[in-house]
């Protein structure tokens, strides 16, 4: 992520960073009770494969590189010659600091394993060598630290202690990357410690040092899941692990794990980062590695061309955005199971749905004035804005002027503000709120929802339900030539207004509708692609449809300009009303459809805009060939979600210089495969 949510500057270099590789003393096997921690080591060789195949100027290993502790004897050296075979096949220079596995835990009465000491400093030293290290790259200062030693009491960490004053007074006026492997804190500054925290004197410590000398980025593993925090604009990341999940931290997500280790092998969590350094600031990617393995004499598998993975900074064409209905900063009290923790709970924060808006290049988010109206939420929206995020807020229209109020304060957060009322009256605060606006020198664009009725539904044709109606539909523009559009005479004082496509409604003509109304009124259109259906009580499971409605969608927006596109359905609703299927499941694990979107999103940033768009006259498959500044991108649908594209579907459209999207790969392939249903996209990149 980035310091500013302005454009990016020149990108410098790359580098990756992993963590918790948990090696073990032998291929398939393990000292651990838990049978999937046999694969660390065939997992860590798919990582070391993946890593060979990037630019990077360099790798750092965030520590428990091995499983063994040191008390382990024969084994924490048998694991250590182990990783060292492996780290030898990596093509980029390594630097590692240790964990809690490769020293010993930090200091606190409760631990349940050994305490660092120092023979197993001395133990670490002959296998891995210094416990940390700094070096600098093109004036960016890299300083990795053993935060094992922090508050040990140890004779070592003095000698530690006065390391660290003078390595950060010489790169005093550096932009600088911290890394430690026990982060600081999980939630808050003050919460209580816990295992997974650094105590109260290693944490000020630590902290103060950020603050003193501006450091850019804190990296931090141990945990094995996701988190981000910014403390006092440093960016604060805590990775994944390559071999395995946490299976404690499940109980952040509403429904039982998936896999079969009760949840300590949540496959698709599992993985590394691959940071971007720009001339300012730094952006992000999150490798997910899904659990992939690699043999101890398999050969590297060759894959195709690589898509460069985009995020909410670096997107130029951010079409399509998300209703962030579900509690998106949810705050889960994690029980003492026992295991690591045994006498309070812990808070965390679920940043996986962050992960993955930031991982498909989502930058517009719809919110409720609940994500505004209280003071800790709002205060994550200010710090999610630094890192690109633009936000949208969605409401009825206000009954109490506090809530205008609220609104106008936070002007530098929201882009926009959708209300859903009745005409006459939204007009009318719509003047009494712009009139505000203009007082207050801040400006945010005005969209306007009609609520609509029983009477309103009927009278269009469709069947009504007891649910909440509000938008226009492609029925209130009924009509041929520019009267259709007098019913938007009536609507003043506004920037914009709500068109909701209904999942059974055409996609391509409420896009084109869209691009009428703002080529026509001068009105923007904020187009809501529902992907539910009609009635409350039919439930979507279709992610063939999902991914063609989606990928219709973006494509049409895209050469049509229409540049607010937002969806209803960002995860798994398996539940209450409108049941259906999401771009996640309730893990907050991606599906076909993220997948889907992230692709699209980076080719558009990749190919740029689009010059000349045609569709070709056959109906069966449908195909939209859109020519554009860099190359060319075809979409190719089925005629409905229930048939199912194959190669014999593409005759006649395959080229010799273009290359197709692999779905379940993210790759581009030299051939197309049987796509099962899914969206077609043929890429020609000059």
């Amino acid at each position: 992520m980035t310091n500013s949510g302005q454009s990016i500057s020149r990108r410098k270099f790359s580098f990756a960073v992993i963590a918790d590789t948990h090696l073990n003393d032998q291929e398939l096997g393990t000292n651990s009770p838990f049978e999937v921690n046999q694969l660390a080591n065939r997992r860590l060789r798919y990582v070391i494969d993946d890593l060979n195949t990037r630019d990077l100027v360099h790798v750092i290993h965030l520590g428990d590189i091995v499983h063994p502790v040191p008390s382990n004897g024969d084994l924490y050296v048998n694991a250590a010659n182990l990783f060292h075979e492996q780290a030898s096949r990596l093509r980029h220079a390594l630097h590692v600091i240790p964990g809690n596995h490769d020293v010993g835990d930090k200091r606190m009465a409760f631990s349940p394993a050994g305490g660092i000491r120092e023979n197993y400093l001395d133990i670490y030293s002959r296998h891995f060598g210094s416990d940390h290290f700094d070096f600098e790259n093109q004036g960016v200062a890299f300083v990795g630290i053993n935060a094992q030693l922090l508050g040990s009491g140890l004779q070592s960490e003095i000698s530690h202690r006065e390391w660290l004053e003078k390595t950060l007074k010489r790169y005093s006026g550096h932009r600088m990357f911290l890394f430690s492997h026990y982060p600081p804190y999980l939630y808050r500054p003050d919460e209580d410690e816990h295992y997974d925290n650094l105590g109260r004197q290693g944490r000020e410590e630590i902290l103060n040092l950020l603050d003193e000398y501006s450091v850019e980025a804190l990296f931090s593993g141990h945990v094995h899941h996701f988190w981000y925090n910014d403390y006092n604009g440093c960016n604060c990341y805590l990775l994944p692990s390559t071999a395995f999940t946490r299976q404690d931290y499940s109980e952040m997500f509403r429904v039982a794990p998936h896999d079969d280790a009760f949840g300590r092998d949540d496959r698709d969590k599992l993985g590394y980062l691959i940071v971007h350094v720009h001339e300012t600031g730094h952006t992000f990617d999150v490798v997910r590695c899904h659990g992939r393995q690699t043999g101890l004499n398999s050969a590297t598998s060759v894959r195709g061309s690589r898509i460069d993975p985009i995020n909410p900074a670096t997107n130029r064409f951010p079409i399509l955005g998300f209703d962030m209905r579900n509690d998106w900063f949810e705050t889960v009290q994690i029980p003492p199971s026992g295991g690591l923790d045994e006498f309070d709970r812990k808070v965390v924060r679920n940043d996986y749905p962050l992960l993955a808006i930031w991982e498909m290049g989502v930058r517009n988010l719809r919110i409720p004035l609940t994500d505004l109206v209280d003071s800790n939420r709002r205060r994550r929206l200010i710090e999610l804005a630094r890192l690109g995020f633009r936000f949208t807020l969605f409401s009825q229209l206000p009954s109490e002027q506090r809530i205008a109020q609220l609104v106008l304060r936070n002007a530098d957060l929201i882009d926009s503000w959708e209300i859903a009322g009745r005409i006459e009256e939204t007009s009318e605060f719509c003047k009494a709120f712009r009139g505000m606006m203009n007082a207050s020198d801040c400006a945010i664009q005005l969209f306007f929802s009609p609520l609509k009725n029983r009477e309103d539904i009927i009278r269009t044709g469709q069947v009504y339900y007891h649910v909440i109606n509000h938008g226009f539909t492609i029925s209130d523009f009924a009509g041929d030539g520019l009267e259709r559009f007098d019913v938007l005479e009536s609507v003043d004082h506004i920037d914009g207004i709500v068109i909701r496509c209904g999942i059974h409604d055409p996609v391509d003509s409420i896009m084109k509708l869209a691009s009428e109304i703002q080529l026509n009124t001068g009105l923007q259109a904020s187009v809501h692609l529902r992907l539910t259906e009609d009635s409350p009580a039919a439930h979507q499971d279709s992610e063939v449809l999902l991914c063609n409605r989606l990928a219709e969608g973006m494509f049409h927006a895209w050469h049509l300009g229409v540049e607010k596109v937002f969806s209803d359905t960002l995860s798994d609703n398996d539940r209450g009303y409108f049941p259906r299927t999401g771009l996640l499941d309730r893990e907050f694990n991606p599906r076909s459809g993220a997948t889907l979107v992230k692709i699209i999103h980076s080719l558009m940033s990749t190919l740029g805009r689009v010059r000349v768009a045609c569709r070709q006259t056959k109906t069966d498959p449908m195909c939209l060939v859109l020519e554009c500044e860099f190359g060319e991108a075809v979409l190719i649908l089925a005629e409905s979600a229930e048939k199912q594209l194959s190669t014999e579907n593409l005759d006649g459209l395959v080229e010799e210089e273009a290359q197709w999207v692999n779905w379940e790969t993210g790759y581009l392939d030299e051939q197309p495969t049987n796509f099962k249903g899914f969206p077609v996209v043929r890429v020609k990149l000059q």
